[in-house]
């Protein structure tokens, strides 16, 4: 039995896909399901902000995309600018914090990663992602949003944009090599 919940709430009764759509966005931007064409887009992204991020090669992002629950990419221009990765609980998925809060908490979506090309930041596009998120995760019925944020060493654009979301601290993590990690959560009501 887990240790903590969100809040009481029945978790959905079947696959609901709403990731699957494509999203029309103001200013030329759409949100839209991963593709197998994106991976070099996507791993370059990754490669660019890798200090505050895990490593990826395109066998460990093909692998991480089919544990996923929701895998979307964010496009201006036609040009991808986002990726945003995310887990539900009790996912095959092999991530330390991740591990953490499959533990501890039921019914979640788990952020494991949302990468903004340094060319568009600024533009909205990690809210827009949230947004959505938080949107898909009431129509799934999840009762909370859990994420990782660096402590050691420090994000501070993650933690501040995880701040003015309403995401609160549950717990800090230390890993190898002194890394300390923020285990983040924002209940959905």
């Amino acid at each position: 039995m887990k240790s903590r919940t969100c809040h009481e709430k029945t978790p959905a009764d079947g696959n609901v896909t709403l990731w699957r759509e494509t999203w029309q966005l103001p200013q030329a931007m759409r949100l839209r399901p991963y593709a197998e064409n994106d991976l070099d887009a996507v791993l370059e992204l990754n490669e660019a902000s890798v200090e505050v991020l895990s490593p990826l090669d395109g066998n460990r992002l093909r692998l991480l995309i089919s544990l996923s629950e929701m895998s979307l990419v964010a496009e201006i221009d036609n040009e991808v600018a986002g990726f945003m990765l995310v887990f539900a609980e009790a996912s095959d998925y092999d991530g330390e914090s991740y591990g953490w809060f499959d533990q501890n908490y039921d019914n979640f979506l788990y952020v494991d990663r949302i990468i903004i090309d340094a060319a568009a930041r600024g533009q909205g596009l990690a809210s827009i992602f949230y947004q959505q998120l938080i949107d898909d995760a009431r129509k799934l019925q999840k009762s909370c949003l859990l994420a990782e944020i660096d402590i050691e060493p420090p994000n501070h654009a993650s933690l501040k944009f995880h701040q003015r979301f309403g995401f609160v601290e549950v717990d800090r993590l230390t890993y190898a090599k002194g890394k300390q990690v923020s285990q983040q959560r924002l209940v959905l009501e």
